[in-house]
This record gives structure tokens, sequence and C-alpha cells, in this order.
């Protein structure tokens, strides 16, 4: 027992003392980009009330037993990515690009990470940032200097999918219900995802994101047959599929 009140004693320590909160996030879960498109554009928003140092890595991935895989020592260094370090002000966005090194009509997965830490934790390593903070940004990045406080990181994490979009099979789906579960499944090879679903008039508004060969499930209330199913692709196109109250296909 006296164990445990000293571990309360330190978690209450540690959130009184950790003053500086500095968090970031991308704008999307998911980049769908052609495997020929020259760039991505990338929208990093600091989430926070304080000045933030934000840092984008890059990782490669794998799909293992149908999960998408990375791993931190797998950091892709020769792609460019523009800026990589900057300082983000509170609730503020920074637009980032990521230049298109790699081609062909393989699908390839990255991890992309927005790294938030301390402003003087960035500026520390990388004092020439200096030069791009506003005079605001400098005087509170210097009333930071005479703290000690503990500084909370959270960032953020999305995938970067580059397909061929010619050869995307995104309608080759199969929709079914069954035991009261919508289940829907990828037949093609390649990552597809399902926006703007339609399923019996209702607007499903969350995305569908299937790996190839995969299948997914989704629990429905009181319906029991479905005469509606309509999508919109990762690529922006429209399919309506045609209903037999069991099941689903494209329409010809």
């Amino acid at each position: 027992m006296k164990k445990l009140f000293t571990l309360m004693l330190m978690g209450l320590c540690f959130s009184s003392n950790a003053k500086e909160f500095v968090s970031s996030k991308l704008d999307k879960d998911f980049y769908f980009v052609d495997s020929e498109a020259e760039r991505i554009d990338i929208m990093v928003e600091n989430t926070s009330d304080n000045l933030a140092g934000i840092e984008i890595k890059l990782y490669g991935s794998e799909i293992v037993d149908s999960k998408v895989v990375y791993k931190l020592e797998h950091e892709i260094t020769d792609y460019d990515i523009y800026p990589n370090k900057f300082i983000l002000p509170p609730n503020k966005k920074q637009k980032i690009t990521v230049i298109n090194n790699f081609y062909g009509d393989e699908e390839q997965v990255y991890k992309i990470r927005s790294l938030p830490k301390s402003a003087k934790t960035l500026l520390k390593s990388n004092p020439h940032l200096l030069h791009t903070m506003s005079n605001s940004e400098r005087m509170n990045y210097e009333e930071s200097l005479l703290t000690s406080e503990i500084t909370v990181n959270i960032g953020s994490g999305s995938l970067i999918i580059k397909q061929p979009q010619s050869k995307v099979d995104t309608d080759n789906i199969d929709v079914r219900i069954d035991s009261g579960y919508l289940k829907v499944k990828n037949n093609s090879k390649y990552i597809i995802q399902l926006n703007k679903v339609y399923f019996n008039g209702v607007d499903r508004t969350n995305n569908i994101t299937l790996l190839g060969g995969t299948e997914i499930r989704k629990r429905i209330i009181n319906e029991y047959v479905i005469n509606e199913f309509k999508y919109t692709d990762q690529f922006g196109n429209k399919f309506n599929l045609e209903c037999d109250k069991s099941s689903c296909k494209l329409r010809k």
C-alpha cells in the first residue's frame, strides 16, 4: 500500500510539473497518391497552446498478416521533405511537401510522422530556425528559456499509399449482409478506400479502408436486407452497386 501511495504521488508530481504541453496532427489518416505524381502536399497543425518545434520523419512499411507494419529503424532519409523541421505557433498550420523520388507500378506504403517537441529543444540543435520566427514568437521562446518545465509531447502518424491509379480496381468488391453484419470484401490486390458510403439511403460517414484481399464487417442494427450501396473511392470516382437484398455487385 505504501508503494502504491508513493507511485500515486509520483504521478501527481509529474502532472503538476508538466506545464508545457505540445501536440501536433496531420490533416489525414491516409494519403492516396498516384505513382506518377511528382509531389504530396500535407498539412501539419500545432494543436497545443504552446510554441512547438515540429520534426517530420518518414518510414518504410510492409504488410504482414493483413496489417501495415513499420519500424523506427526503417527511417527513409533519401526522400525530399520540405520543410522537415520548423517552428509552429500555437493552433497554426504548416504545409509540407514530400517529393516523389520513387516510381513504378507496385503499391508502396510509407509511414509519415509529425513529432512535436518544445521549441527550445528543436532550436538547441537547429539554431538557424530562430531566423524563421516572428518577433513575438522569439519573445515567447526567450521567456521559455527561463523555465525548466517538463514537456509532454503528443504527435501523430499517417500512411502515404502510392498506387498506379489506372490499375487500381476500386470497384472489385463484394458487399453483403449476413447475420446482422454488413460485410465488405476487397477482391483486388491494392488498398482501397470507400468514402461517402451510402447504405440503404443512409449516409455512413465513416470511411472504409481495406488492404488487398481483406474483408471488414460492421455491426448493423434492425436492418436485414440491402437495397442500396453507393460510395466514392480514394481517387474521387463514384460507384452505385446493384443490390438484391442480400448482396451487391457493380452495375453494368
